[in-house]
Formats: structure tokens, C-alpha cells, sequence
């Protein structure tokens, strides 16, 4: 496989993997057990969130995938 084929695999496995993650988290965020908490739960995800994004650009930019329209 060509380096770039591999890094376009890469890129669309991590993509996934964070979709998964924002769906898990929504899912537990209608839980009843969270709903008098409901506002600071969802702002802790959301920056827990950017700098898993941050995170994750950095990881493909360090490999040269350019993740500028990743988001």
C-alpha cells in the first residue's frame, strides 16, 4: 500500500472513531441519571471534546496528513 492510500486509511479510521466517541457520549448524556446535571456535563464533553480534536489534528499532522478540513 502506498504511503499516502495508508494515510488516507488512517485519517478515515480516526474519523470514525471519533464519530463513535460524540454518539457514546450523547448517548449517556439522555441518561436520566444525568439530567439535573445535564448543562456542566455537556460543557465538560464539548472542551474535553476540543482538545481531543486538537489532539488528533497534531497526531496527523506529525504523520503529514493535513487535517485543516478534518472537522
Amino acid at each position: 500500500m502506498r504511503a499516502s492510500a495508508a494515510k488516507r486509511v488512517i485519517a478515515a479510521q480516526i474519523a470514525a472513531i471519533r464519530i463513535a466517541m460524540q454518539q457514546i457520549c450523547a448517548a449517556r448524556l439522555r441518561s436520566p441519571d444525568l439530567a439535573p446535571c445535564r448543562d456542566a456535563v455537556s460543557a465538560a464533553l464539548e472542551q474535553r471534546h476540543v482538545g481531543v480534536r486538537k489532539l488528533w489534528r497534531e497526531i496527523l499532522e506529525s504523520i503529514g496528513i493535513d487535517a485543516a478540513g478534518a472537522e
